[in-house]
């Protein structure tokens, strides 16, 4: 038995491996960049440029807030057609922030956050707008739920995330 050859595909389709996918022009991802930006409420695009290079998104410019900073990058990278998402926006202030005063509200938004089994474990500091977390956490969720915390206090132009997580506190076991 012979097989009959492939039928040759359009340009706009290519083969890699098993996957088969449809190429989107640079041009055309950069657009939907910019649209998603400026349609994010979160985000001030204002001082954002978008470069694209074969699907590699850069962004460049300023956002006031570490929060904006990542939450550009995170919309970023679920666009179809991008690949990959490099990050060159920096954090600048419309009102200065005390190191003093961001580690009052990072410490304020752990002492509140309901998914904290045990917020006193949690430490932080902070240093030149950088918060570093440490401490123990019984799940992998209270270490993100802590970083969030920490991520959207103003003054914090980035978090180190150095929390351990413990696992859950053991209980007795009835036989």
């Amino acid at each position: 038995m012979t097989l009959a050859p492939a039928p040759e595909l359009p340009e706009a389709y290519h083969l890699e491996g098993a996957a088969m996918f449809t190429s989107i022009s640079d041009t055309v991802i950069r657009q939907k960049v910019i649209d998603e930006l400026r349609h994010d409420v979160r985000i001030d695009s204002t001082n954002v440029t978008v470069d694209v290079i074969d699907g590699v998104v850069r962004l460049v410019g300023t956002v006031p807030t570490y929060f904006q900073k990542i939450t550009a990058a995170h919309e970023v990278q679920r666009i179809t057609g991008v690949c990959d998402v490099v990050n060159h926006l920096d954090v600048v202030f419309m009102v200065h922030w005390t190191d003093e005063e961001t580690a009052t509200i990072v410490r304020g938004n752990l002492d509140r956050d309901a998914r904290l089994t045990d917020p006193p474990a949690i430490h932080g500091a902070v240093a030149h707008g950088v918060v570093t977390l440490t401490g123990t956490v019984a799940t992998p969720v209270e270490m993100a739920s802590a970083e969030e915390d920490a991520r959207v206090a103003p003054g914090v132009i980035e978090v180190m995330n150095h929390i351990t997580v413990t696992g859950p506190p053991r209980t007795a076991t009835w036989i």
